[in-house]
């Protein structure tokens, strides 16, 4: 109990604060995003300071709507303050397109990020329109049809695409590992670990086919999902430290197909601009 008490005592006098906004969709259900709200107070606490978590609305970053000017102006303001932003998961295309302006914000006024699940697609959809010059491009979630392939940044994963074998049964769900093919990441040394192994839930994958030229201009995949089709392959190029990122990346991304390569970390080169 001592300890215990002795941590509520240190917990309560914390007073340097750091502020995290969440760009979200679901903000009139108050339990929408409970763990990622707990996991940033565990957080905190860790790194001795005191959360001020505020959230915004993704469809406010969206095109103004009329009598909606000053809140518009508000939310872009709340971004613009934080210390941090996040984009958690979620579905659907109702304010994806905040998201992608949000990501777009948070990358060129370089301001600590995190994208959940379809936050770190919209990252990738935001990287591919406006560092690649992919016009239109977009997610098969978001648009079923007539998107070229090259437009094709998220997809279906191909083990469980949707439009092939219906919505059921098509999530890759429970705990997976993640490789990483790096030392040279945040997210290698945060976790202190050359894997990691997390809850998974979602259907949707950045497109292997995309993920060299994303990653050769900076958004650079530094994690891999590993499981029993490619588990032998991941561990040969993660031996391979002689080998460059860029070297990896290619080389495993090369196969494609229906057992395609899945990226599942993404950090963005800090050299750029």
């Amino acid at each position: 109990m001592k300890h215990w008490t002795s941590e509520i005592v240190r917990v309560d006098n914390v007073s340097e604060e750091v502020t995290i906004v969440l760009v979200e969709k679901y903000v009139r259900i108050s339990d929408a995003y409970a763990s990622i709200n707990k996991a940033l107070h565990h957080a905190a606490i860790h790194c001795n300071r005191k959360l001020v978590l505020k959230t915004l609305n993704s469809e406010l970053l969206e095109e103004v709507k009329e009598g909606e000017e000053e809140q518009a102006a508000a939310a872009w303001d709340l971004l613009q303050s934080a210390d941090g932003i996040i984009v958690p998961g979620g579905f659907d295309n109702r304010g994806v397109e905040g998201m992608i302006n949000a990501c777009k914000f948070v990358r060129e006024n370089k301001i600590p990020f995190l994208g959940v699940c379809l936050g770190m697609q919209c990252a990738s959809i935001e990287f591919a329109r406006n560092v690649l010059g992919i016009e239109g491009a977009n997610s098969t979630e978001m648009i079923k049809e007539g998107l070229t392939e090259q437009q094709q940044v998220v997809i279906d994963m191909p083990e469980h695409d949707s439009r092939a074998v219906g919505m059921g049964g098509t999530m890759r769900l429970g705990l997976r590992t993640t490789v990483f093919l790096t030392e040279n990441c945040k997210l290698r040394a945060l976790y202190g670990s050359d894997e990691v192994s997390e809850r998974h839930r979602h259907r949707y994958e950045v497109n292997p086919s995309l993920v060299p030229e994303l990653s050769r201009n900076g958004l650079h995949f530094v994690g891999m999902g590993e499981d029993e089709e490619n588990s032998d392959r991941v561990n040969e190029k993660k031996r391979r430290e002689e080998n460059d990122l860029m070297e990896k990346i290619e080389k495993l991304c090369e196969r494609g197909g229906d057992n395609a390569v899945r990226m599942e970390m993404v950090e963005l080169d800090e050299r750029d601009d």
